[in-house]
């Protein structure tokens, strides 16, 4: 029996609160198998994902504050243009927009671009974080299960059409006799 490969998830936090970064590669890295990258400037992120080429089998998700403050650069982006960009460049790949405020303006706006859900920064701000990653990976794999019956359908249309007609010719070619 052939076994199902797993799809390799990669999760990209974005965030300028070293602090809040630490503490959740630190979450991520004793609970779970995900390749795991952390920046402190979308900047810095979206050098480092134009220079990465596409891979089959992995989902993308990144976790994206939208306070991105940098000392070094006082025309940083925010977090809504880093997902503009992002999905501009990448539009597979999943964001979960994350903030410290709640406020309506910035959830709408944040999922009018492409953003899948919206993630306040709090104390149960993990779990929240981890649950949506879990139903990410759950609608990416329906996802694909559909498209794979999808493609096995018209396999077996296809088959089966060159069936009938070469049937059919062969039982023109006896009658023509």
């Amino acid at each position: 029996m052939f076994k199902k490969k797993e799809k390799k998830v990669v999760l990209y936090f974005v965030d300028d609160d070293e602090l809040h970064l630490k503490i959740i590669q630190g979450k991520f890295n004793t609970s779970s198998n995900y390749e795991f990258y952390s920046y402190k400037t979308g900047e810095e992120f979206l050098d480092n994902l134009i220079k990465k080429k596409i891979q089959k089998n992995i989902y993308q998700i990144v976790i994206l504050d939208y306070y991105l403050n940098s000392n070094e650069n006082s025309d940083a982006k925010n977090g809504i243009e880093i997902l503009k960009i992002v999905k501009e460049i990448k539009p597979s790949i999943e964001v979960i927009m994350l903030s410290a405020m709640d406020d309506v303006n910035i959830v709408t706006t944040a999922m009018h671009y492409g953003a899948i859900t919206f993630v306040k920064k709090n104390e149960n701000c993990f779990t929240r974080i981890q649950n949506n990653i879990n139903w990410i990976i759950s609608q990416k794999d329906l996802e694909s299960k559909k498209r794979s019956h999808r493609i096995t359908r018209y396999f077996f249309f296809v088959v089966l059409s060159v069936i009938i007609v070469a049937s059919l010719l062969y039982i023109m070619v006896e009658y023509s006799r």
